[in-house]
């Protein structure tokens, strides 16, 4: 896995991806938090995000749901977290609202300057 640039923190420690890992238990967010950021801005991987719209991605409610997924998968103990992903991302369903969620997210940080 080829990542883009050094991977930005959350900005959301209590909701997202970050905090559903936190409030439900997870044995390590941080690392749950570093190997999403990778699999979303892998360069040869299937969203090639940049750094920052992967990190809003995941602090979104989006990033909540792929937790829930993540842990209720057997969290420490299931599948791994790319294999999950990309399962997840067989979904035509999940797959439409990610690209509209991260859409979104890419024209608002264009509106903001980022």
């Amino acid at each position: 896995m080829e990542k883009k640039t050094e991977t930005p923190r959350t900005r959301n420690r209590g909701w997202g991806f970050f905090g559903t890992c936190v409030s439900n238990g997870h044995e390590d967010p941080e690392a749950a938090w570093d190997e999403a950021v990778a699999i979303l801005t892998d360069l040869k991987g299937r969203f090639r995000l940049e750094p920052e719209v992967a990190c809003a991605l995941l602090d979104s409610t989006w990033g909540r749901h792929l937790a829930d997924q993540l842990l209720g998968a057997g969290g420490d103990d299931g599948p791994t977290f790319d294999f999950l992903v990309d399962e997840l991302a067989q979904d035509r369903r999940w797959m439409k609202s990610t690209l509209e969620i991260t859409r979104a997210i890419v024209l608002a940080h264009a509106d903001d300057g980022r």
